[in-house]
């Protein structure tokens, strides 16, 4: 962590905290899916997931790279689309709005995400957050593989190479992987639990906070993101939930860390340090 803590604090220095996120809105977004798992074509769609300052409707679409093979499974309830409530309120979905999106055992699925206006024309997005929540795992009784749950930021489509950042509690109940900076990795390490199932994005629990990240993009007009699941291969999936802005609990204490564009990750090392060195 010793290089992505160097990228944190140079992230002070640069990202223009003061700026107001665009909220996305999950919950009065118009969710469809056309995705056939056979071939990869169609798309997720979330119809008017915000509207920008001057009226500009956008929405964000959701596509199977073509590198990519697409599993949801076939078990049961193994549908995307708006997450729902567990328990006794079974059939509503989660205060604050999310997706869940479903990805079978033992494979893995690489989307790409964009942001356009209602006429199919790329839109930029100044400032916006992006978040995964419940990060855990599975431990097969009698042993076996684990059915674990990994999310890799494949890549931040920024115009003129912004970098944008992550957020994530100071002592998360997940793996974080930033031995590539511009490509964290953020992996399940504990099991799941009733409780640690958001059923209010607007108030979440010191456990619910330890486990969502964040992204927090900056002057984008998408991202790339690849969902992998561990476990014995079969037809039954795990599930993502995917939102917008985290409300992280009070009591949680928060760290950014940098995601740098590729192409400017060694001027970023060399002004960081020049940086560090001027201080001492």
């Amino acid at each position: 962590m010793k290089i992505a803590h160097i990228f944190t604090i140079l992230g002070s220095l640069i990202l223009n905290e003061s700026k107001a996120a665009i909220s996305l809105d999950f919950d009065g977004s118009t969710f469809t899916d056309t995705i056939d798992p056979s071939d990869g074509s169609g798309q997720m769609t979330w119809g008017g997931i915000t509207t920008l300052s001057d009226g500009t409707v956008v929405d964000m679409i959701a596509t199977v790279d073509p590198s990519s093979v697409y599993s949801p499974g076939t078990g049961p309830n193994n549908a995307n689309g708006p997450l729902p409530l567990n328990g006794p309120n079974q059939g509503s979905t989660v205060p604050g709005g999310a997706t869940r999106i479903k990805v079978q055992r033992n494979t893995d699925v690489t989307f790409n995400f964009v942001f356009v206006d209602q006429n199919g024309n790329p839109i930029t997005l100044e400032c916006t957050n992006i978040s995964i929540y419940d990060f855990d795992e599975t431990v097969p009784n009698g042993g076996g593989a684990i059915r674990d749950e990994t999310v890799t930021l494949l890549g931040v489509d920024s115009p003129d190479s912004s970098i944008s950042c992550f957020t994530i509690a100071t002592d998360p109940l997940f793996e974080v992987d930033t031995s590539n900076p511009s490509q964290p990795v953020f992996t399940s390490s504990v099991e799941g639990n009733q409780g640690d199932n958001p059923d209010d994005l607007n108030n979440l629990t010191i456990e619910q906070s330890q486990k969502v990240v964040e992204l927090n993009l900056v002057n984008t007009t998408g991202f790339t993101l690849n969902f992998a699941v561990g476990g014995t291969s079969n037809n039954n999936s795990r599930t993502f939930f995917i939102g917008g802005d985290v409300n992280f609990h009070p009591d949680v204490e928060t760290q950014k860390y940098l995601i740098p564009e590729p192409s400017t990750m060694l001027l970023t090392i060399l002004t960081s340090l020049l940086l560090a060195t001027r201080k001492r």
